[in-house]
C-alpha cells in the first residue's frame, strides 16, 4: 500500500525489525540512512548501486517520471540533500521539440549515465542561477548531458534539459573563471 506527505508518495517497508519509510524513487539504502535509525552509512554510492539507478531509468513520455536520488558523493560535494529526481511530461515534450536529434530510446541511457555515472558537473551557464547544475558523462565523440535544477525548497530535484552535445562543445558551455 502506498501513503502520501508533503515530500511525496511513499511506502513503509520493516528491515531489521524497524519501520523504514521509502519514497519512490528512493534507494532502500538512502531510506534506512535517512531514517537514522541504522548507524552512519558510507559516504560513497556503491557500484552496483550506481547501475541499480541507471538500470532502473525508463522514462515514460506520457507522465512525469520519478527517478532516484543522486549519489551520496555527489550530494555531500553539492551540499544537498537526498531527494528524487523528477522529470516532467512538460519538460520531456519541450525536449523533444528542441533536440528532435536525441532519440527517445536514447532517454534512458542519457539520463542514467549522466545523473548516476557522471563524469564532470558545472553551474548552467545560460540560466545564471547556483540552483542548475549540469550533469555530464563523455563518451567517445559525444557527452550525455542533463541539466538538474537542485531547488531547495522544491520537493524534488528537477531535470531541466536533456541532450547530447560534441565533447569538445561541452568545454565552451563551462563558465569562464576569472
Amino acid at each position: 500500500m502506498t501513503y502520501e506527505d508533503e515530500r511525496g508518495e511513499f511506502v513503509w517497508r520493516t528491515v531489521g525489525g524497524r519501520r523504514v519509510k521509502i519514497y519512490t524513487g528512493q534507494s532502500l539504502e538512502d531510506a534506512m540512512s535517512e531514517s537514522g535509525k541504522f548507524g552512519k552509512s558510507s559516504a560513497k554510492t556503491s557500484e552496483a548501486e550506481k547501475q541499480k539507478k541507471i538500470d532502473s531509468v525508463k522514462i515514460d513520455f506520457s507522465k512525469d517520471n520519478t527517478l532516484p536520488g543522486l549519489n551520496k558523493e555527489d550530494l555531500k560535494e553539492l551540499g544537498k540533500e537526498s531527494k528524487p529526481v523528477l522529470l516532467k511530461k512538460s519538460i520531456i515534450d519541450r525536449n523533444l521539440r528542441q533536440h528532435p536529434d536525441v532519440k527517445r530510446e536514447d532517454y534512458d541511457r542519457i539520463i542514467g549515465q549522466a545523473l548516476y555515472n557522471s563524469d564532470e558537473r558545472f553551474g548552467g551557464r545560460r540560466h545564471h542561477n547556483p540552483d542548475y547544475m549540469n550533469f555530464i558523462k563523455f563518451g567517445e565523440e559525444r557527452a550525455a548531458l542533463t541539466l538538474l535544477e537542485l531547488a531547495d525548497m522544491k520537493k524534488y530535484y528537477e531535470i531541466v534539459h536533456v541532450f547530447e552535445p560534441r565533447n569538445k562543445s561541452v568545454a565552451r558551455m563551462k563558465p569562464k573563471n576569472k
